[in-house]
């Protein structure tokens, strides 16, 4: 049983946002191993999926993510279908539910390093 402790307001955040009638985009960051991936579980709480980003080829992620989705979702279809780039994929989800759903994708920029195409996070106060 992991320990998840002092993180009442960063939980209050997110659910404040799980709450609100729009789409939103949520940007959890910082130094490794302090706790972003358990607070995510701890949020999600039966309400969305992790899908946990690796250093490979981006067929293959988006392969392991249509899999994980198929489960998700039961859709035995989804399982055995590939997508071909990232909108297919992020179109199948915006098409499947009317229902409030969490998809967090975890460590985001191993995505990003395998398809420069896809958004990133800029702060524009480091960029001048």
């Amino acid at each position: 049983m992991s320990v998840f402790i002092n993180r009442d307001r960063e939980l209050s955040l997110l659910n404040e946002r799980f709450k609100s009638n729009r789409a939103e985009f949520v940007v959890i960051y910082g130094r490794r191993r302090i706790g972003k991936s358990e607070l995510i579980e701890q949020f999600m709480m039966n309400n969305g999926i992790r899908l946990l980003a690796r250093e490979e080829a981006k067929t293959l992620q988006l392969r392991i993510f249509a899999q994980k989705l198929g489960n998700f979702f039961n859709d035995e279809f989804l399982k055995k279908i590939e997508f071909t780039d990232w909108d297919g994929f992020f179109e199948y989800l915006s098409s499947k539910t009317d229902e409030r759903l969490i998809i967090a994708i975890d460590e985001f920029p191993y995505l990003v390093k395998e398809d420069p195409a896809l958004p990133i996070y800029q702060d524009p106060k480091v960029v001048a």
